[in-house]
């Protein structure tokens, strides 16, 4: 299993992800613990100047809590758009764990992703507050 708790969309679809909670999981083994990603399999990235002219969807109030596990890679990844920032991503009693040492214990996000965390390890510092 690749992820551990995944939200994607891509920049040609449009709409709304929102008043998701995720509660009381573990899993073990994945690549990512957690996946919010606007871009998926487009092929754009949060840098490009295109912003403007991207047809996205619009993520927000989404709560994460209570979750355990082991990854392989990347405690998580945050990913948005600057016209479409993902916001009210609510991290509560997140305890992810690198299989072994010479995992990295990182997440990583873009700049356009905004929220509150918690008790959250490792420690989810890219996330900027409301």
């Amino acid at each position: 299993t690749e992820w551990g708790i995944r939200l994607k969309a891509t920049e040609s679809q449009n709409g709304i992800q929102s008043d998701i909670i995720w509660k009381n999981i573990t899993f073990n083994k994945v690549k990512y613990g957690i996946y919010i990603n606007e871009f998926n399999q487009s092929g754009v990235s949060h840098n490009d100047d295109n912003d403007d002219n991207l047809k996205m969807v619009d993520i927000y109030n989404i709560t994460i809590e209570d979750v355990s596990g082991t990854y392989t890679q990347f405690a998580g990844h945050l990913d948005c758009a600057a016209n479409y920032p993902c916001t009210g991503l609510v991290f509560n009693n997140i305890d992810l764990t690198p299989i072994d040492a010479s995992v990295n214990e990182t997440w990583q996000c873009s700049d356009n992703v905004y929220g509150t965390v918690n008790n959250v390890k490792p420690p989810l510092t890219c996330l900027k507050p409301q």
